[in-house]
């Protein structure tokens, strides 16, 4: 069954990130589409079942990274413009969303967050897009825990594969720095000593 993205129709908006939640739904966000002018508040973070399809947050600019505590009770979620990483309180029976907080807010540079992973002990792995880097967020108390540099950039989203990180990044065309360049979207590999949540099924 097909359902509605946008409703009204927008055609300046596209998908962006999505991930299936611990009840096998489908969350993705959506944001104004690259050459379109500058980004504005359009878009929003949708549900979708099989066969429904409801948007959860209004007025987004670019919806990101979402991942779950190994619990299930706390979902984050990513705003980049705003460069914060949010917590929701998140009910694993019936998939409710409430208590929507700040856990994290990138003001120490000029970065934007971008895609995450969880790991099992319940802290965020955050790529930053602008700065070259993943730091590892306290699920609790929103500290930065460590921090993985890389030689290029633009860090866009991370994957476990056993205890190492996968890191990709996007190309680095208007960077000052030659390496930057050189290395923008090359794929890293970081052993970093912990693995991470399983990824959610989508159920059809």
């Amino acid at each position: 069954m097909l359902v509605p993205f946008h409703e009204p129709r927008n055609e300046r908006v596209r998908s962006n990130d999505g991930y299936a939640d611990p009840l096998g739904r489908f969350l993705l966000g959506s944001m104004t589409d690259f050459g379109l002018g500058p980004f504005q508040p359009e878009g929003g973070l949708f549900l979708f079942t099989k066969d429904s399809a409801q948007e959860l947050l209004p007025g987004l600019t670019i919806p990101n990274g979402i991942g779950w505590s190994p619990d299930h009770r706390t979902m984050y979620f990513t705003h980049s413009p705003t460069r914060e990483l949010f917590a929701f309180d998140y009910d694993p029976a019936s998939g409710a969303m409430s208590n929507r907080r700040v856990h994290y807010h990138h003001a120490s540079g000029p970065a934007e967050p971008d895609g995450l992973r969880v790991d099992v002990e319940g802290h965020v792995w955050q790529a930053f897009y602008g700065e070259g880097m993943v730091l590892r967020i306290d699920g609790r108390t929103g500290g930065i825990l460590a921090r993985v540099k890389i030689p290029t950039r633009n860090a866009t989203c991370v994957q476990f594969v056993g205890e190492d990180l996968y890191i990709t990044t996007a190309a680095d065309e208007d960077g000052t720095d030659e390496e930057s360049r050189k290395m923008g979207g090359a794929i890293f590999k970081v052993h970093v000593g912990v693995r991470g949540m399983d990824l959610f099924k989508f159920r059809m």
